[in-house]
């Protein structure tokens, strides 16, 4: 049997501000990586920490898997709708959508900028929603979905997706999924 070449990380409610691995399962997903595997995250698996480094080799800012952690949101509402960007024409995971599209979601805000360590994707434009109170702005430049390599692996983060309803609009073909799956697609080689 072939060996799987891809893993997507999980995606739950219990993600954030919890320990999600054990130390033998952080080093058994390292050592995949390492051995060509690819990693896709997306939404809540970005950020396992909600602000806080949890795993260095995932989250911590800079160089690493993810690169950025993930310190605050704007309101957890679908009507919050923003301005998505498209950086990358090129890539798998971005080259069947619009150059920009309206898209609600709960927006993430990154502790810091992953552009210079890791391929920038798409953008946010924060003048298009609400960031909301509280929430560090990041700019002209707000990166919401990326790629590496890293270690051997191909890592592609999303912070798009909480609301599961944003999946099945249109009957599941929409940009979501066609970023997603092109996502997974472009980590499984």
């Amino acid at each position: 049997a072939a060996r799987a070449r891809s893993v997507s990380t999980p995606d739950r409610d219990d993600t954030t501000g919890q320990r999600l691995f054990t130390d033998g399962e952080q080093a058994a997903i390292e050592d995949f990586a390492r051995a060509g595997g690819g990693m896709a995250a997306m939404h809540a698996s970005v950020t396992m920490g909600a602000g806080q480094v949890t795993w260095p080799w995932w989250d911590a800012p800079g160089d690493s898997a993810i690169g950025a952690l993930m310190p605050g949101h704007s309101a957890t509402d679908a009507n919050n709708i923003a301005t998505v960007q498209v950086s990358d024409r090129n890539h798998p995971s971005t080259k069947d959508l619009p150059d920009s599209y309206r898209f609600g979601d709960e927006h993430y805000t990154f502790s810091s900028n992953v552009r210079g360590t890791h391929h920038v994707l798409m953008t946010l434009d924060e003048e298009s929603y609400n960031v909301g109170t509280g929430i560090t702005r990041m700019g002209a430049d707000h990166p919401i979905a990326w790629c590496r390599m890293y270690e051997g692996a191909r890592i592609w983060a999303s912070s798009l997706g909480h609301f599961s309803a944003a999946y099945l609009e249109n009957g599941g073909d929409n940009n979501l999924i066609k970023h997603l799956v092109s996502g997974v697609r472009y980590v499984a080689g």
